[in-house]
Protein backbone atom coordinates (compact mmCIF):
# COMPACT_ATOMS: atom_id res chain seq x y z
CA UNK A 1 0.00 0.00 0.00
CA UNK A 2 1.41 3.79 -1.16
CA UNK A 3 0.31 6.98 1.27
CA UNK A 4 1.43 9.86 -1.42
CA UNK A 5 1.57 12.99 0.33
CA UNK A 6 2.60 16.78 -0.93
CA UNK A 7 3.78 19.11 1.66
CA UNK A 8 2.46 22.28 0.30
CA UNK A 9 4.20 23.98 2.98
CA UNK A 10 7.40 22.61 2.08
CA UNK A 11 10.24 23.56 -0.51
CA UNK A 12 12.81 20.71 -2.14
CA UNK A 13 15.90 23.37 -1.66
CA UNK A 14 14.72 23.72 1.92
CA UNK A 15 15.02 20.71 3.67
CA UNK A 16 16.78 17.08 2.57
CA UNK A 17 15.78 13.79 2.34
CA UNK A 18 17.42 12.27 5.59
CA UNK A 19 15.64 14.97 7.36
CA UNK A 20 12.21 14.61 6.69
CA UNK A 21 12.49 10.90 6.71
CA UNK A 22 14.37 11.10 10.29
CA UNK A 23 11.45 13.36 11.29
CA UNK A 24 8.23 11.76 9.84
CA UNK A 25 9.26 7.83 10.06
CA UNK A 26 9.16 7.46 13.95
CA UNK A 27 5.85 8.56 14.10
CA UNK A 28 4.57 7.03 10.97
CA UNK A 29 5.57 3.72 12.49
CA UNK A 30 3.91 4.35 16.18
CA UNK A 31 0.81 5.36 14.50
CA UNK A 32 1.07 2.02 11.65
CA UNK A 33 1.78 -0.34 15.09
CA UNK A 34 -0.57 0.71 17.67
CA UNK A 35 -3.88 1.58 15.52
CA UNK A 36 -5.50 -1.78 15.25
CA UNK A 37 -7.19 -1.02 12.03
CA UNK A 38 -4.14 -0.54 10.53
CA UNK A 39 -2.32 -3.36 12.34
CA UNK A 40 -4.70 -6.13 11.74
CA UNK A 41 -5.81 -4.91 8.62
CA UNK A 42 -2.62 -4.80 6.82
CA UNK A 43 0.76 -5.56 8.56
CA UNK A 44 -0.40 -8.53 10.80
CA UNK A 45 -1.50 -9.68 7.12
CA UNK A 46 2.33 -9.03 5.64
CA UNK A 47 1.28 -5.63 3.84
CA UNK A 48 4.32 -3.30 3.76
CA UNK A 49 3.27 0.25 3.94
CA UNK A 50 4.97 2.88 1.46
CA UNK A 51 4.90 6.57 2.55
CA UNK A 52 6.21 9.26 -0.25
CA UNK A 53 6.18 12.56 0.05
CA UNK A 54 6.89 15.51 -2.66
CA UNK A 55 7.31 19.24 -2.15
CA UNK A 56 4.62 21.61 -2.99
CA UNK A 57 5.84 21.50 -6.71
CA UNK A 58 5.99 17.87 -7.13
CA UNK A 59 9.47 17.33 -6.35
CA UNK A 60 9.98 14.51 -4.88
CA UNK A 61 11.53 14.63 -1.32
CA UNK A 62 12.11 11.22 0.31
CA UNK A 63 10.00 7.81 1.09
CA UNK A 64 10.39 5.22 3.82
CA UNK A 65 8.34 1.90 4.11
CA UNK A 66 6.75 0.32 7.66
CA UNK A 67 7.00 -3.27 7.50
CA UNK A 68 5.73 -5.57 9.83
CA UNK A 69 8.96 -6.35 11.38
CA UNK A 70 8.89 -2.48 12.08
CA UNK A 71 6.19 -2.80 15.10
CA UNK A 72 8.56 -5.64 16.51
CA UNK A 73 11.62 -3.08 16.27
CA UNK A 74 9.18 -0.41 18.02
CA UNK A 75 8.51 -2.07 21.15
CA UNK A 76 5.15 -2.79 20.13
CA UNK A 77 4.73 -6.44 19.20
CA UNK A 78 2.51 -8.58 18.06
Amino acid sequence: MVYNYRLVNTVASDTSSQQLVGRLRPAAVKQACTNPETRNGLLNRGITMRFSYRDRDGVFLGAFNVAPADCDKGGTTR
